[in-house]
């Protein structure tokens, strides 16, 4: 029916957000389609659109790295991949992207084991960092589609600098290798206040499974 619905739309698709729990990978990260596999006449938004073959063969990781900017306490980029296993290619981000010609297509995944990251190691996600995930989704949205490409240029000059972007994993659970630090332009953001990443609290850690009983 989404398919269907989508397909019916009079007007250009060019973003498609798939939301999942993940059930054993740590942290919020996105799953995206690289551009080898895609429908031939695939070609970015006239917004977005490049004349450099090495940006676009790039341009995928753009939107989950403006999210992990403007939410680095909660969404790992580091846990991002964009190489579509054959085991995935019947998923609904592959399927948009390559029958639909939706130029980007992610899955978010938000593990139930909670996260890895500094300040929220072993805890749950609680309703407060989802309000903060999809306030960092809308400013990555308002980025991505801003006239002033300032931040997208930023992103996939840093991507040409950085080795690891050019390695395709073997794997879809296979991460990439994450930019030590955040190109200056990415500072500013849409919200009148920056997303409340507040830790979780204690009700919401996660019991080690590793420790011994008290006695």
């Amino acid at each position: 029916h989404t398919k269907a619905m989508m397909m019916a739309l009079q007007h250009e698709i060019v973003l498609y957000l798939d939301m999942h729990g993940h059930s054993k990978k740590k942290n919020i990260f996105m799953y995206g389609c690289d551009s080898s596999g895609l429908h031939p006449d695939r070609t970015p938004p006239s917004s977005l659109s490049s004349s450099s073959s090495s940006s676009s063969s790039l341009r995928e990781r753009v939107f989950p790295r403006l999210v992990a900017a403007a939410c680095p306490s909660l969404f790992s980029f580091a846990d991002c991949t964009f190489h579509v296993h054959p085991s995935k290619e019947s998923t609904a981000r592959v399927v948009v992207a390559r029958e639909l010609n939706v130029a980007y297509s992610y899955t978010v995944e938000a593990s139930f084991a909670g996260s890895s990251l500094p300040g929220f190691e072993n805890m749950h996600f609680g309703v407060e960092q989802y309000h903060a995930l999809g306030q960092a989704i809308c400013d990555a949205i308002l980025d991505m589609f801003d006239p002033d490409r300032t931040k997208e240029w930023a992103i996939l000059d840093e991507f040409k600098m950085s080795a690891p972007w050019q390695k395709r994993p073997e794997r879809e659970d296979q991460p990439l290798h994450a930019p030590k630090h955040s190109p200056p332009h990415l500072a500013k953001t849409h919200g009148t206040s920056p997303p409340n990443t507040t830790a979780p609290k204690a009700t919401n850690r996660i019991k080690s499974t590793t420790q011994p009983p008290s006695t």
